[in-house]
């Protein structure tokens, strides 16, 4: 496409945005309706073989979906660390010299180690900002 016109690539680059979003935002309300699915199939009252079958199916959707907002809710926290250093890091030069740092003390782990240091440094910034927005809130409910 590199070659191609700007208005096809525009085109092209906009239709492929758009699938995407469709599809990350359709993945998203299908894991949120997922109880609610789950609890409609469980509700049926049927005396057949497949209303059995569909009660069983929805007991086990209702499992599965609680275990997957629990790694869903973990997951989402590990992973808002590692950007939110990333984005920092090309702000602030240091912190991005610390996790090269880290990096190289097992060049063979680089990768592991490099998500490691970012997960550290998102989580002490994280406490940082929590502790500093709790002061400021504690000090504008006395004013």
């Amino acid at each position: 496409m590199a070659d191609q016109p700007f208005e096809k690539q525009a085109i092209v680059l906009s239709l492929i945005g758009l699938a995407l979003i469709i599809g990350v935002y359709g993945i998203v309300a299908l894991i949120v309706k997922l109880d609610d699915i789950g609890l409609a199939m469980i509700k049926d009252v049927g005396k057949t073989t497949l209303a059995a079958i569909k009660r069983g199916v929805g007991k086990g959707l209702l499992y599965f979906a609680n275990g997957l907002m629990k790694f869903l809710s973990v997951a989402g926290v590990l992973a808002m660390l590692l950007v939110g250093v990333d984005i920092l890091a090309h702000q602030f030069h240091l912190l991005e010299e610390i996790v090269h740092a880290i990096e190289k003390l097992i060049p063979a782990m680089s990768w592991f180690l490099s998500i490691i240091a970012k997960l550290g440094l998102g989580a002490v910034i994280g406490v940082i900002i929590a502790a500093v927005l709790s002061q400021l809130l504690a000090v504008f409910k006395k004013a």
